[in-house]
């Protein structure tokens, strides 16, 4: 659950898609459960299912995962900022299995 008293960080990146530049928001916050990784992108107001850490280091390690993933990654010709996001969090998503 994303809200301002679970934050424990956030980090805003930028990214052209479609031509424009775009901004996503990646964040990490503390549940219950342990920590869950969020991106989403405001303007849009979508964002990708969360993945979910166990412990800090592993959140950390995922959220600088994330966040490389994020900026050396190539938008495809053909993707909207949501394509890109889901596709992203695909490839995480597979490594953490």
């Amino acid at each position: 659950m994303r809200n301002a008293r679970t934050l424990i960080e956030r980090i805003v990146l930028s990214k052209v898609v479609e031509g424009e530049l775009r901004t996503l928001d990646l964040d990490m916050h503390q549940s219950d459960q342990g920590y869950e990784i969020y991106v989403f992108d405001a303007e849009e107001d979508f964002e990708a299912p969360p993945l979910y850490c166990e412990t800090f280091e592993d959140a950390k390690r995922m959220f600088a995962q994330y966040m490389d993933l994020i900026v050396h990654e190539p938008v495809l010709p053909t993707e909207s900022v949501y394509d890109f996001a889901q596709r992203i969090y695909r490839k995480l998503s597979t490594k953490a299995s």
